[in-house]
């Protein structure tokens, strides 16, 4: 198993969209006995920090930027590991703005961002990753409301990543 490490910000579904995407993922992680992880589109990933100056510059961020919708598109799968299978965001001007803020905040190189909502972690054969695409359709939100984002030590193996805090968006 791949570990991640340091810690995440995330941006979280929450209510019905979160509760429902939490479910397909809990289904396809007991089907193909891969970890299960909480639903959310990843904002900036691998901040090696201390937990208080991550969640102080979390606070800095969070009081920039204002919520703001996020739209969950099509299904797609990579041979990565954390993006296995996964749902694209679409790179809206709110999102990009967010992540290039945090990028600034956080002091870490410009590096690619292609947001996206993950559905599965692992190796399964390429045949099997159309299968489900094809199961799923759009039976998925394709819409849910950034309203805070949420501190993740992702240090390890999924079942060991935890909220640390969330804090909500101007």
């Amino acid at each position: 198993m791949i570990k991640a490490q340091g810690h995440s910000l995330w941006i979280s579904p929450r209510g019905i969209a979160g509760d429902v995407l939490s479910a397909i993922i809990q289904n396809l992680s007991a089907m193909y006995k891969t970890p299960y992880f909480p639903p959310h589109v990843t904002l900036l990933a691998r901040i090696i920090r201390p937990q208080s100056e991550v969640v102080a510059l979390t606070r800095e961020l969070s009081s920039r930027c204002n919520s703001f919708s996020v739209e969950l598109t099509k299904s797609a799968f990579t041979h990565d590991y954390f993006r296995s299978l996964f749902i694209e965001a679409a790179p809206s001007g709110e999102l990009l703005a967010a992540h290039r803020l945090a990028q600034a905040l956080f002091d870490l190189p410009d590096a690619s961002y292609s947001p996206h909502l993950s559905l599965l972690y692992g190796n399964l054969p390429e045949a099997e990753k159309h299968e489900i695409i094809a199961s799923l359709g759009r039976g998925f939100p394709t819409r849910f409301t950034a309203e805070a984002i949420d501190v993740y030590a992702t240090e390890g193996v999924p079942k060991n990543w935890r909220l640390v805090e969330s804090v909500q968006l101007s």
